[in-house]
């Protein structure tokens, strides 16, 4: 029960929230952009820093909202099912396994803004005109894969989020009980042959569901910030 009470507290901060931010853009004298929510060191001369948001801000999934807008220059949203999803051209075939399409669309939802920025940089620099059909088409392309991105979230995170939480905490939680039930002495387990094979059994376990956890918490840290 204590196990299910943390998962569902650890879950209700993660999908959706509301927070006062201050985010700060930082710049050095080699052009690295980093973000931070502390004023940046401008003392020395090397960096300059902006100020880019001071507003309260609604995330989504624990994700900042603004990688849940909609692409610049995007037709239409993508439409998905259990199968996959379509927008424009992109046919986007999902992977059997659900967990595997959440991970996906978290990797993607950062890379393939990028791409599309990219586009739109491209198509701003050169002055073209947005009915040359090879640089239409790019663009399109690029905007459909985010929105594929965001709609698989939409459709899976919630529960994929529950189930890697709650069971990494288990796993952990089952770990811990059998460990106070059987001491470590010079490196060696000092208890019954059933209790050491089910200490090898959790540690099997538990080191499976932590890819996944910490997978998950990493694409969250990078995307609880803004998009900008």
């Amino acid at each position: 029960m204590k196990i299910i009470i943390l998962t569902l507290a650890i879950l209700s901060s993660v999908i959706s929230f509301e927070a006062t931010s201050e985010i700060f853009k930082c710049t050095n004298d080699q052009g690295k952009i980093t973000f931070q929510e502390t004023a940046c060191d401008t003392e020395s001369g090397n960096v300059v820093g902006t100020k880019i948001q001071q507003k309260t801000t609604k995330k989504h999934f624990g994700i900042h909202s603004s990688w849940f807008d909609k692409p610049l220059y995007s037709v239409e949203t993508a439409r998905c099912t259990e199968t996959g999803c379509i927008c424009g051209d992109n046919n986007h075939t999902y992977s059997q396994r659900v967990k595997s399409r959440v991970m996906r669309a978290l990797r993607n939802l950062h890379s393939k803004w990028n791409s599309h920025e990219r586009a739109v940089e491209r198509q701003r620099r050169s002055n073209a005109s947005f009915r040359n059909n090879s640089s239409k088409k790019n663009l399109l392309r690029a905007s459909c894969e985010v929105s594929i991105s965001q709609e698989t979230l939409k459709l899976y995170y919630e529960v994929v989020a529950a189930k890697v939480i709650s069971d990494y905490e288990t796993a952990s939680k089952t770990l811990q009980n059998i460990e106070s039930r059987c001491p470590t002495v010079s490196g060696e387990l000092k208890c019954s042959k059933e209790l050491r094979k089910k200490h090898r059994a959790a540690k099997r376990t538990k080191s499976r569901n932590s890819s996944d956890y910490f997978s998950l918490m990493q694409e969250l840290k990078r995307l609880e910030r803004p998009r900008i």
